[in-house]
């Protein structure tokens, strides 16, 4: 990815790293918060009432917010990546 990352413009690089940025605000405030809350919730229901929340209810919620956050850190990376490079490159038109 770095290489093709390279080879855009400084434009491309801009807008593909607002594109990042906001796929990741996205996702945060779209799934990987909303999947905490509700895991926490079962977890504290299973604790505060007198209802029995299994073990497999809270594996899977657990799994599934696992998951939420593998793709956080995919998008965290590649919009890392955009912004390493835009440094550089403005560096370079900067300091020369």
């Amino acid at each position: 990815m770095s290489e093709t990352i390279e080879n855009l413009t400084l434009r491309e690089k801009l807008i593909e790293a607002e594109n990042a940025s906001r796929s990741l605000i996205d996702h945060l405030e779209h799934a990987l918060i909303p999947k905490a809350h509700q895991l926490r919730k079962i977890c504290r229901q299973g604790h505060d009432q007198d209802e029995e929340v299994t073990d497999m209810t809270v594996r899977e919620h657990a799994r599934q917010l696992i998951s939420s956050d593998d793709y956080t850190r995919q998008i965290a990376e590649k919009t890392e990546a955009y912004l390493a490079s835009l440094e550089a490159e403005l560096r370079k038109l900067l300091y020369g």
